[in-house]
């Protein structure tokens, strides 16, 4: 016999949200879910329970958000420009990528060392097949062109991209030092007229002069000094990043190097393949 339901087997009813619970929950949505006639009297009232949109919320409809279409995704951006750690990094991985090569090399070196003491076997061995035999030969062949190709290629990475880049990224730093101490120079001026330009104001207004214009002009040049302090202080900060950004275009020249070395080499083991395979 089925086992008879009581009240107690029956959970309460989801309590109701009040009207200030439900606001809350549209308004934190971006959806206005209240008539007109709530909006009025909610205006009139300064009604609590209202949360009012937050500052720059885009209003986006289901059909246009996260398309091409979204406002959220068409804000003008400013072009990204590389930072003196990212050209650090850069060096860096050229410099990994060159030692994967070598790395390369040396453990083809070492199979085709391993190869070739299977080879010596193969007499006493009195193979019959001779195509395995042959296959060995191929192997060891095309092992070595695999070892010499990569050396060339990492040589040529190291001599014509890395130690290029290398001595570039070392010169910024007393580049930017020597950029710095000029503008420190500059700003050391600058604050020195600054003061002197709030001297002859204060005395000035202590001599009780009326002349707006100067006062007015004088309040212009102090303003003009302080934009160009705070200019060249924060341009001091990035200086290494500003002299990063303009080595973009010699990146990209010995980009193009890498490329050439990375084509030169897999060309010349694919026609090695076919010298090996004829003979």
């Amino acid at each position: 016999m089925a086992k008879r339901i009581t009240k107690n087997d029956i959970s309460g009813p989801t309590p109701l949200q009040t009207t200030n619970q439900y606001l809350k929950q549209s308004f934190d949505s971006g959806i206005d879910v209240r008539s007109e006639n709530q909006r009025k009297q909610v205006q009139q009232n300064n009604f609590s329970g209202a949360i009012p949109f937050a500052v720059g919320r885009h209003d986006v409809s289901v059909s246009v958000a996260g398309g091409p279409y979204d406002p959220r995704n068409n804000e003008s951006k400013e072009p990204k420009t590389m930072t003196y750690m990212q050209y650090q990094t850069f060096v860096h991985a050229i410099g990994a990528y060159k030692r994967q090569i070598q790395a390369m090399a040396a453990a083809t070196e070492t199979f085709v060392r391993a190869l070739q003491e299977v080879a010596d076997c193969v007499p006493a061995a009195q193979v019959n097949d001779v195509n395995v035999v042959s296959d060995l030969d191929f192997l060891i062949d095309s092992s070595q062109l695999i070892v010499n190709a990569h050396q060339t290629w990492a040589n040529n990475i190291e001599k014509e991209v890395e130690e290029p880049l290398t001595a570039c990224l070392n010169e910024i730093p007393q580049l930017a030092k020597t950029k710095q101490e000029a503008n420190k120079q500059q700003i050391q001026k600058l604050i020195q007229q600054l003061h002197s330009e709030e001297d002859s104001s204060y005395k000035m207004k202590k001599k009780k002069t009326r002349d707006l214009a100067e006062l007015q002009k004088s309040l212009n040049l102090r303003m003009a000094l302080a934009d160009e302090i705070k200019r060249l202080s924060l341009y001091n900060e990035c200086i290494p990043d500003k002299l990063s950004q303009e080595n973009v275009p010699f990146i990209l020249q010995l980009l193009t190097k890498t490329v050439e070395a990375e084509l030169e080499t897999y060309e010349t083991i694919s026609e090695g393949f076919h010298k090996v395979n004829s003979i």
